[in-house]
């Protein structure tokens, strides 16, 4: 099965009203399909210097509950305090992930256009 992007966050401007955390819509992983390799890519876009935390998380479950997601070791952006630079962040990660989602934890100021995923 070819890999396919799916977009888990798009166009979100920070909002002292909005309820955290933000939790994105659940994408298939390469372990839904049963492919082997388990290559699975994202990439945080941010704009006009993005304060807070982005983490992504992923489940080995086939139909998950609220516990069953893990924070991606190595996949967080951000620290609520300092800005991250404007422009896209790429990261890679390996894993046999069922179902994989972002979630936003903190989020004082800035924008986030954008968090793209894709498996191989």
């Amino acid at each position: 099965m070819a890999n396919q992007a799916s977009i888990l966050f798009e166009s979100l401007v920070s909002d002292p009203l909005r309820t955290l955390p933000v939790v994105s819509w659940k994408a298939k992983g390469c372990g839904y399909n049963r492919q082997s390799n388990g290559m699975h890519t994202v990439q945080f876009t941010t704009a006009n210097e993005f304060v807070g935390i982005v983490t992504i998380q992923a489940t080995l479950a086939t139909t998950p509950e609220d516990a069953d997601w893990f924070d991606v070791v190595d996949l967080t952006i951000g620290d609520n305090v300092t800005p991250v630079a404007d422009g896209a962040i790429t990261k890679n990660f390996t894993g046999n992930f069922t179902w994989v989602r972002g979630i936003i934890t903190e989020f004082t100021s800035g924008s986030l256009n954008r968090v793209l995923y894709t498996h191989n």
